[in-house]
């Protein structure tokens, strides 16, 4: 196989991964909304939006992360190598 045929079946193996683990995570992040303390102390309304929008924002990103990742390790593990040198 080529390089770059390798490079997008690696990149779409990582954006379905990265599609799975925010379908996956999204009733994580509903359990996680209702816990009222974290490590024995009270947790404020302040904390509980920031952590929300930064979860909210891994999430979406999930899918673009690992396409990039997975198609780095895809092209290094099965490409010909050619393009080192």
């Amino acid at each position: 196989m080529g390089d770059l045929v390798v490079l997008v079946l690696g990149g779409a193996f990582g954006v379905l991964v990265g599609w799975l683990m925010t379908r996956s995570g999204a009733p994580l992040e509903r359990y996680r909304k209702r816990q009222t303390s974290l490590f024995g102390f009270p947790l404020s309304d302040e904390v509980k939006q920031l952590d929300e929008h930064f979860v909210k924002r891994v999430l979406t990103a999930y899918p673009l992360i690992l396409g990039v990742m997975f198609a780095t390790i895809a092209l290094v593990a099965f490409g010909s190598g050619k393009w080192v040198h």
